[in-house]
């Protein structure tokens, strides 16, 4: 797949996003692990690196209409079904799994990370395979 414009500037929003969401992870394990907060505080903290994650899905999202490439676009966009089905499926394999085999909760975080799995499982499919 070529690099087009729209996707050198996806990638220049991801990375910073990425970076501040890794780094505030740590910061943000450090104090509340040494400083122990009060409840109020841990959810601020909670919701302030949510940020970071929901903002990329903006980016994902920005890319899509940023593309000019019709052909590439309509790649991404395939790519992006395949990931959300993928999500669904994982996601109601493991609810029944936890429903009748007492199987651990997954929690409802890893929902974004089931997704973009999906999109690089995608993606590399198509580069393999296609």
């Amino acid at each position: 797949m070529p690099n087009t414009p729209a996707q050198r500037i996806m990638r220049q929003r991801l990375i910073p996003l990425t970076v501040i969401y890794l780094a505030g992870c740590l910061a943000a394990m450090l104090f509340i692990n040494f400083a122990g907060p009060p409840d109020i505080v841990v959810y601020l903290i909670s919701l302030l690196l949510s940020v970071p994650l929901v903002a990329c899905i903006f980016v994902i999202w920005r890319y899509v209409t940023e593309e000019k490439d019709e052909y590439i676009r309509m790649m991404f966009v395939q790519n992006m079904v395949v990931s959300t089905g993928f999500t669904l499926a994982v996601t109601t394999i493991w609810g029944v799994l936890e429903l009748y085999a007492d199987a651990p909760a997954l929690p409802i975080y890893y929902t974004l990370v089931i997704w973009c799995v999906g999109l690089a499982l995608s993606h590399l499919y198509r580069r393999i395979f296609a």
